[in-house]
């Protein structure tokens, strides 16, 4: 028979034993796991690599705004370029056509280019083009020339180092008062009287598309959406921007320059608020309401000349409006070079 020391000796040997296996089955098991784990990462970088892979592709053949395959963005020479050598520095934003990028020249020289695909943007391309050299004006933005690459036309202007009037105050948060709206308001509406007697129709005016430089100078740009009038068609085309569309233009009725006139009544009223005439509202929300026929609201503490000036705008009755030669006369902009408070 065994001895006490003999069971004792030998549930030892087994519990090394035991232990032994256990190790080893922890390092088995634990070995799987780390093959597994590096398997699954090897499998989500593949992943990750085939999605990155895909978005370049999408974004090259699908985007409006791809990189030149010789890298617009390198200092590089544009055959029809008034201005030699020239790199597109940095986006400023999206017009209605096309991107815009500030650019330098190879000599310092800034300015401002807007970018324009091809296959997209022909016909536009050739229309603001020639919008731009027939509509020459100290209100609207100069025209210095136009360029392009195998894929891509640019539009060549001057830069406003303020950007917008809309980026300015909602990136400051702050409305302007009725004396700075109507000092920008009346240089809007020279640019846009130049236009209507040019018969040319701009057809989104609104904040973003106002300029601002030094010394509280504004000018107007974007005529990509601009159309000229002729005693041959009857405009009835839904262009523009929602918060700032003329009901006409909304129902798709036949419409002249007074759509401008509306939306530069909307214009003020943003102005003034310092926010989008409708910015608690969705967009569909807003094609509701507006298809109700409700006007914007007024600025809360507004003067009452501003008011009748921002009614005169938006008459639903087409022929009632003003035009921009008439509202150059009323009293909201005479004021302004008086220096008068409104009341």
């Amino acid at each position: 028979m065994w001895q006490l020391s003999d069971c004792f000796r030998f549930l030892i040997s087994l519990m090394r034993d035991l232990r032994k296996m256990l190790v080893t089955s922890i390092k088995i098991v634990g070995t799987a796991i780390c093959y597994l784990w590096v398997a699954v990462c090897c499998l989500h970088v593949a992943i990750s690599l085939a999605l990155a892979a895909a978005g370049v592709f999408l974004k090259k053949y699908f985007s409006t705004d791809r990189k030149d395959d010789n890298n617009t963005n390198d200092l590089a020479q544009i055959p029809s370029s008034p201005l030699g050598e020239w790199k597109l520095v940095k986006e400023m934003g999206k017009e209605s056509t096309g991107y815009v990028f500030c650019a330098m020249g190879s000599d310092g020289f800034v300015f401002c280019v807007k970018k324009i695909r091809k296959v997209l943007r022909g016909q536009a391309y050739e229309k603001e083009v020639e919008f731009l050299r027939a509509c020459s004006h100290s209100k609207i933005i100069q025209f210095y020339g136009t360029a392009e690459d195998e894929e891509h036309r640019f539009i060549i202007t001057e830069l406003m180092p303020l950007g917008s009037l809309s980026s300015m105050i909602f990136d400051a948060e702050l409305a302007l008062t009725e004396i700075q709206t109507a000092r920008y308001i009346q240089q809007l509406l020279e640019a846009v009287d130049h236009l209507h007697h040019n018969h040319i129709i701009h057809r989104d005016i609104k904040g973003a598309n106002i300029l601002v430089g030094p010394g509280g100078l504004v000018k107007l740009r974007d005529l990509g959406s601009a159309i000229k009038m002729t005693n041959y068609t009857e405009l009835t085309d839904c262009v523009g921007s929602l918060w700032w569309m003329a009901p006409e233009v909304r129902h798709m009725q036949p419409y002249g320059t007074k759509v401008d006139i509306w939306s530069l009544g909307c214009t003020v009223v943003e102005l003034l608020w310092g926010k989008h005439i409708y910015s608690n509202m969705r967009q569909l929300e807003v094609f509701n309401f507006i298809q109700m026929g409700d006007k914007p609201p007024r600025p809360a503490g507004a003067s009452r000349t501003a008011a009748d000036f921002v009614r005169r705008c938006l008459r639903d009755t087409v022929a009632e409006r003003p035009t921009a030669s008439e509202l150059l006369k009323h009293p909201f902009i005479t004021h302004t070079n008086q220096g008068s408070r409104f009341r």
